[in-house]
């Protein structure tokens, strides 16, 4: 699970550097698309900070609400970025990468769940 927390980290914190930093070049400086983009950037920003803090987790239940975040997370954009690639808006790597993530967090999660018993 640790290295799926490090992918996890550095995928995001990479997001996050794109859409605060680069958002305007990337936008064509649309004011909404770049003010929404920044504000994504610093979700991502937050769930990185969250995948880096996990990895010195010892506790079961502390472990079981990050991984249930992640996992939240990542089947939604991936519902999503789904829907985006079938009206044209994003490439199908975007979909599959957030799948990838919500498969990985979901076996983990499942595991924490089933020591639980």
């Amino acid at each position: 699970m640790r290295i799926l927390l490090i992918a996890n980290t550095l995928f995001e914190f990479a997001v996050a550097v794109a859409m605060i930093f680069f958002s305007p070049s990337l936008f064509q400086g649309q004011a909404l698309t770049v003010a929404v983009a920044r504000v994504l950037g610093g979700n991502a920003l937050a769930l990185g900070t969250l995948s880096l803090l996990m990895q010195g987790l010892t506790e079961p239940l502390q472990i079981r609400a990050g991984l249930i975040a992640l996992t939240v997370f990542h089947i939604s954009v991936c519902i999503i970025q789904g829907i985006n690639f079938l009206d044209g808006s994003i490439p199908l790597p975007a979909v599959i990468v957030h799948l990838l993530f919500a498969i990985a967090f979901g076996f983990f999660l499942r595991q924490n769940l089933s020591r639980r018993g």
